[in-house]
């Protein structure tokens, strides 16, 4: 998963050979997918066992560029709206991190973490929260994810961003 981590933006579809490229015509319009944008999520997700391939691509608004789109390949109407967790973020404590790390064999330095995000109106403002209690933690060398939920109830479930 050629992501820098996730947090820098995402190769351009265009540096991809068109054969390569899966296409998908999600909620979020037409993404393209290369091979280095691939994540395989064996257990799937949360509510979502059976679904196991997925695209990580940027999220098409500038405006929100650190957020990225979790695209299911097997079902377009499923994509998530995601948050690559940056290293320096103190929102999950980094001992907590290196504790699934170890569980889950990812080098520390392969490894990355999604946060998913919720959006809804509230009165007459959009918020946006993070599922801080279970996040995605990816082995970006094996292109291999797994969603695992902390055992801290310290972390939020609807923590507002």
């Amino acid at each position: 998963l050629q992501t820098e981590h996730l947090t820098e933006t995402l190769p351009p579809e265009a540096d991809d050979t068109e054969a390569s490229q899966m296409v998908v015509q999600g909620r979020f319009g037409e993404l393209k997918f290369g091979p280095q944008n691939l994540l395989r999520l064996p257990n799937g997700l949360l509510g979502f066992s059976s679904h196991h391939n997925f695209g990580l691509a940027n999220f098409p608004n500038q405006e929100f560029g650190r957020f990225k789109i979790l695209q299911c390949l097997e079902y377009s109407e499923l994509s998530f709206l995601v948050l690559p967790l940056e290293s320096e973020s103190d929102l999950i404590n980094a001992r907590d991190l290196d504790v699934v790390y170890e569980q889950l064999a990812i080098q520390k330095e392969d490894g990355a973490v999604l946060l998913i995000l919720t959006a809804r109106r509230e009165e007459e403002q959009s918020v946006i929260s993070a599922n801080l209690r279970a996040p995605i933690f990816v082995d970006t060398r094996r292109q291999v994810g797994r969603q695992c939920v902390l055992s801290n109830p310290d972390y939020a479930i609807k923590h507002l961003l």
